[in-house]
């Protein structure tokens, strides 16, 4: 079920796949796009089972059309605008797979202008921004509770304090994989 497509990947989260103008992704190479599918398939599913747990993940997985989840699907993929956290989570991860280390910082390889740039200095905000996106969606998640959850129990507590990264130190405590 992949939710998103590789046009969610402008602006803010262009990828550093080919050349095209700001903002714009240019076609990209067979190689690049099955690497970029392959991450959305593979990272889709991570973020929303870390949100849902593997049952509700299942349900919405299988049913995000219906009524039941319209509204929580709304909260997590807006395709007119082209923007969700899950697009965010998946550029965070895919600039995370290019890094390279090289002496004392943490490097990203452009091969595309062939510099070399810091890959926290582009996630730190599409970061930030993901956590505010699912503060919604989880919220939402909490007060529908029973909407959610007839036939099995799940626990929201450990959602109470979300982590914001300022590039340096982690802002709160980690409840999750996610640092939520």
């Amino acid at each position: 079920m992949n939710r998103i497509d590789s046009t969610y990947f402008i602006r803010e989260r262009l990828l550093p796949l080919s050349t095209g103008a700001a903002g714009v992704p240019a076609a990209r190479s067979t190689n690049k796009a099955t690497v970029l599918d392959n991450f959305i398939a593979y990272y889709e599913k991570e973020l929303c089972t870390l949100i849902l747990g593997a049952d509700l993940y299942a349900e919405y997985a299988a049913d995000y059309a219906t009524d039941k989840w319209k509204d929580f699907d709304a909260l997590m993929i807006d395709s007119t605008m082209k923007d969700s956290p899950i697009a965010d989570y998946i550029f965070c991860k895919y600039l995370a797979d290019q890094d390279t280390r090289a002496g004392d910082g943490t490097l990203l390889v452009n091969g595309d202008a062939k510099n070399r740039v810091s890959y926290t200095v582009r996630t730190l905000p599409v970061w930030n921004a993901m956590i505010g996106k699912l503060i919604p969606a989880i919220e939402y998640l909490c007060e529908n509770h029973a909407t959610f959850c007839t036939t099995f129990e799940y626990n929201y507590e450990k959602w109470e304090t979300f982590v914001w990264w300022d590039g340096a130190e982690i802002k709160g405590r980690f409840q999750n994989g996610l640092g939520l």
